[in-house]
């Protein structure tokens, strides 16, 4: 993000979305887990795929 001189959005913003729309805790939850579980996938991926190394490793 440096290099391309982009702004990450707040994370802060999330929790104000979900007061702000009056919904639930897994409104805020299943975003979080999603996100996690896609980086990780792609690191065990690249890992696997590309410097062929096993991850964690």
């Amino acid at each position: 993000m440096q290099l391309t001189r982009t702004v990450h959005p707040p994370a802060g913003g999330d929790p104000l979305v979900v007061i702000l729309a009056g919904a639930g805790w897994s409104f805020l939850g299943v975003p979080i887990l999603a996100g996690t579980v896609t980086l990780v996938a792609a690191a065990i991926a690249y890992h696997r795929l590309i410097s062929m190394r096993t991850y964690p490793g």
